[in-house]
């Protein structure tokens, strides 16, 4: 019997630490900046707009992860076909083995 590959994924990972810095940014957005942050002189970043970036780097990321499952559903459900038709080949060639005995 195969053994089932629980293992997380780069993806995943990735997810969960990016999920919860969001999350931990969010919650101390207020106490840590007052306003903008100016990385430079030209360049400046509302939180508002690193969190939305933050958001679409999430989407994707699920996105990648939900294509991945879904391959490993098809790839599974191509095994589960291999092991019916082996099933039923097998079971075939049994019951015409008992009918030549039976002859």
């Amino acid at each position: 019997m195969k053994k089932l590959n629980i293992r997380p994924s780069f993806l995943q990972i990735l997810y969960l630490i990016i999920f919860t810095f969001l999350f931990a940014f969010i919650i101390y957005t207020p106490t840590l900046i007052k306003g903008p942050v100016s990385l430079t002189s030209k360049l400046i970043l509302e939180e508002e707009t690193f969190e939305g970036i933050l958001i679409c780097i999430l989407f994707i990321i699920s996105i990648l992860i939900f294509n991945l499952y879904k391959s490993e559903v098809r790839k599974q459900k191509e095994v589960i076909n291999k092991i019916n038709d082996e099933k039923m080949r097998l079971k075939t060639g049994l019951m015409i083995q008992n009918n030549i005995l039976l002859l």
